[in-house]
């Protein structure tokens, strides 16, 4: 701003950056005055932002292996506009071919950012992209592993008596490169706390009538 008969004010450097910093808004007036002290004035407001959005997938951890996808993170900023989440495979995200398959239009602050299936199998980048108001992007990125294809059923189950009240289980089949182990149940109810790796189990203790 610039009145007659005196030089323009001008913010020192601190001040200047304190707004940018902050990404407050500041007001900018124009004031043209012509020999014979007639004026005009133009004002517009602007925003001070140098200060890149707030992005990070905090879960899951990069690497992890999973079915779906659950994501949560941060996607903020004092002058926020939007985020999206892009995929692609590891070959296509090298190349800069990413797909988008989520857009939020909310700020998030450690929170669900998207929960989304997959078709794609196997390695897959998944990267958050923060955009601001005045354009600035910060972006996040993991890899995983996506396995949606559940093992082949177990086949050929039988069922032992041993020493009158305990069952030995036994059965085939159910092979999968990355399979964990198989979950025995009776009655609708987990018969042991972890997956049993081997293809028998011994149920003890068994009621008369079960």
């Amino acid at each position: 701003q610039q009145v007659p008969g005196r030089a323009p004010d001008v913010l020192p450097a601190p001040v200047l950056d304190q707004l940018e910093a902050k990404g407050l808004p500041v007001q900018v007036v124009l004031r043209a005055v012509d020999a014979a002290g007639n004026e005009s004035v133009s004002e517009v407001v602007v925003t001070v932002d140098a200060t890149p959005p707030e992005a990070a997938i905090l879960s899951p951890e990069d690497g992890e292996e999973t079915g779906g996808i659950w994501l949560a993170g941060i996607a903020d900023d004092a002058n926020f506009v939007q985020y999206r989440i892009d995929v692609a495979t590891p070959q296509d995200a090298a190349a800069g071919a990413w797909s988008t398959v989520f857009v939020g239009d909310s700020p998030v602050r450690d929170n669900s950012l998207a929960n989304f299936q997959l078709a794609m199998q196997g390695q897959v980048r998944v990267r958050l992209v923060v955009t601001d108001a005045v354009g600035l992007e910060s972006v996040d990125e993991i890899g995983l592993i996506v396995d949606t294809l559940p093992p082949p059923v177990p086949v050929a189950l039988i069922a032992q008596i041993e020493g009158g009240i305990h069952v030995r289980l036994a059965w085939q089949g159910g092979d999968a490169p990355d399979l964990a182990g198989f979950h025995v149940y009776r009655e609708g109810e987990y018969l042991f706390d972890d997956p049993v790796a081997g293809r028998t189990a011994l149920d003890v203790d068994v009621a008369e009538g079960i």
